[in-house]
């Protein structure tokens, strides 16, 4: 059924007096400008929470790769990471770690813009479908405050992800509403496009395009759902043939060049687990829990929810009282439920198929459902308020009380009969506000509690030292590759969690001992980024034969100096501890390695880094009449020295 004609964006509950134009125009504007300072609270409060973080984990792996390739390098933009397909998030990471290496505030002011963008685009989308009403700023406010969104927000390796994912699916969305309303074939190709921008971000995206086909032929189009599905195509078939045009090409490709991310076939009862993990988070940040959080591993990314039973059992009464109230109130009240279900389910699945070999614990972790939020946000409405406005083709569905809400409606205290019962502006008024208030206060909750793991961070000190370190280190620095601290980048991800890569952004970059070379001296990066003196951690010679000598090597005569035990095949440090006689070439022999070096008159010591097995280290090939001595051999580790 088509809607009234209403004054324009201004929607009238049954029996309501049409307001005047000015009441109208202030209303409106109240709404607007109430929406607006809760977006400018949001990117306030999440810009302090993101400033006193850092970068971590994956965030080290792009900006290492960003540094060190270029923009236009094949497979920069393309590269296929963990089944995502995301050029736009790598051109970000690769402007950002450009223009400021390793520097968090950029980052935070580039995700505080695109969360705000959605904010102020949603806020448009709801007035575009109800009117100015107060009522909207709350599911505006569950959006921007919810405790759901906010690890994805904070964690840039996630939000390079979720955020633009997110200001796509609200602006994809407002631009397809402003199409149906005007039936102009140009506005539905804006949305694609914003669709498409967003897809650059996330392949995820995917998911929303048939909910906005469902969105539109539930609310956009009459009749049976038959009819409902055959007229929302052929009513817009251009603008779904456009749509068709552009991602059936994207999905092959896809396809055709992404590793799948499949890691397992999780059983029944491993699926349910990590449905039934998904779904207490969810509840949990639908009631702006969880007001408290527990560490899961090592590093601030790593924080999840901590969900009481008394928490669970408030989240299902209000997800049951707001469902259920909804949908006995209204008929077809379901419909807007259904949205936010459906992608919810769609996310298990997928995250069943990546990620079920951390178990399912991992169903807890918000950064995956951010998307899910902004659904949420969008369908509360969609269940408990009417459309407004008309359509330029099809029918505009609006919300009807069922029938046992109409005595209801028209009963009043005495008994008399009264028009269709309605609250007062004044009473919506302070219910909103404090809803709104309430929403915010607990959000904020969770939020600074949420900042206690967020800003404990090794990271943020070992790089501010090691960057420090290295622009006041001398030409003559070699330094040993070793891992930075596991809590910043696990050692799963070797070799990006290996000093020269993790680093690689910094200004001053110092030289690190490479497989097959040689240097005179040796240094470490200490856990906390200080460089450090160092010393082999491994396997030592045998004794050498020759007292106060060892093993000897001249000119006309190698030696070989067997260890007490043999180094496994593997990546290894070579300390050698010599006395030569005078400057010397030398010949090194060690693993797979056969390294020429030279040696300096005196007591000095030589470092190499080798792999393969190591029984022994050979030396031989000396300037002639030059002679070395050593009964100091290491193979292992590099480990550094306190103090």
């Amino acid at each position: 059924m088509t809607a009234p004609p209403t004054a324009p964006g201004l929607a009238r509950a049954p029996g309501e007096q049409r307001p005047s134009h000015g009441r109208s125009w202030s209303h409106g504007r109240g709404v607007l400008w109430s929406g607006i300072a809760l977006v400018v609270a949001q990117a306030v409060l999440r810009g302090w929470v993101g400033l006193r973080g850092y970068l971590t984990i994956d965030d080290f792996l792009f900006t290492s790769r960003a540094a060190t390739m270029r923009l236009g390098d094949p497979g920069y933009l393309l590269h296929s990471y963990n089944g995502h397909l995301m050029p736009g998030a790598f051109a970000e990471v690769w402007l950002l770690t450009r223009a400021a290496p390793l520097q968090i505030a950029p980052v935070v002011a580039v995700d505080v813009v695109l969360q705000a963008a959605t904010g102020l685009v949603l806020l448009a989308l709801l007035r575009e479908l109800f009117g100015p009403r107060k009522a909207v700023l709350v599911p505006l406010a569950l959006l921007l405050f919810s405790p759901v969104t906010l690890p994805g927000f904070l964690w840039w390796a996630a939000a390079l992800n979720q955020l633009p994912a997110m200001l796509a699916m609200v602006s994809t969305l407002y631009l397809h509403v402003r199409y149906l309303r005007s039936g102009r074939t140009r506005t539905g190709l804006y949305a694609l496009l914003a669709f498409v921008l967003g897809l650059a971000f996330f392949e995820k995206l995917l998911l929303f395009a048939p909910l906005l086909f469902l969105f539109t032929a539930m609310y956009f189009v009459g009749g049976s759902w038959w009819r409902r599905l055959v007229g929302t195509f052929t009513l817009h078939w251009r603008v779904w043939t456009a749509w068709a045009v552009v991602l059936l090409p994207y999905v092959a490709y896809y396809r055709l060049t992404v590793n799948s991310t499949v890691a397992g076939h999780p059983s029944p009862t491993g699926f349910l687990d990590m449905l039934d993990a998904s779904l207490r988070g969810l509840r949990a940040g639908a009631v702006t829990g969880p007001w408290s959080w527990i560490a899961f591993g090592g590093g601030p990314a790593n924080t999840l929810p901590n969900i009481g039973v008394g928490l669970s059992a408030l989240s299902w009464v209000v997800l049951l009282l707001v469902v259920l109230g909804s949908a006995a109130t209204f008929r077809q009240a379901l419909r807007a439920w259904s949205l936010p279900l459906a992608y919810f389910v769609a996310t298990v699945v997928l995250l069943a198929a990546g990620r079920f070999q951390i178990g399912p614990v991992i169903g807890y972790s918000y950064r995956y459902f951010s998307e899910v939020a902004l659904l949420a946000a969008i369908a509360l409405p969609l269940g408990l308020l009417p459309l407004v406005g008309s359509v330029a083709k099809g029918e505009l569905t609006v919300l009807r009380p069922r029938a046992w809400v109409d005595p209801l409606r028209s009963w009043r205290p005495g008994g008399e009969p009264s028009q269709p019962w309605t609250l007062s502006s004044n009473s919506r008024r302070v219910a909103v506000r404090f809803v709104v208030v309430a929403v915010v206060v607990s959000s904020l909750l969770s939020t600074v509690r949420y900042d206690a793991f967020w800003k404990t961070n090794v990271a943020t000190g070992y790089v501010a030292t090691a960057a420090r370190e290295f622009q006041h280190a001398g030409p003559d620095l070699v330094l040993a590759d070793t891992a930075v601290p596991g809590a910043m980048m696990p050692a799963v991800f070797f070799p990006a969690n290996t000093a020269s890569h993790a680093l690689a952004p910094l200004p001053h970059q110092p030289r690190y001992l490479r497989l097959g070379a040689a240097a005179d001296s040796l240094r470490v990066l200490d856990d906390t980024g200080h460089i450090r003196e160092l010393t082999v951690h491994g396997i030592r010679n045998e004794p050498g034969p020759r007292p106060a000598c060892g093993w000897f090597a001249s000119g006309s005569l190698g030696t070989t100096v067997p260890m007490q035990n043999t180094a496994f095949d593997y990546a290894w440090t070579v300390r050698i501890g010599y006395i030569a006689s005078e400057d010397t070439r030398a010949t090194v022999s060690a693993g797979r390695q056969t390294v020429h070096v030279q040696l300096q008159a005196g007591l000095h010591a030589l470092y190499l880094l080798v792999d393969g097995e190591v029984p022994s280290v050979g030396l031989d090939g000396l300037s002639p009449g030059a002679s070395v001595c050593t009964d100091d051999v290491r193979v292992g580790t590099p480990v550094a020295l306190p103090g």
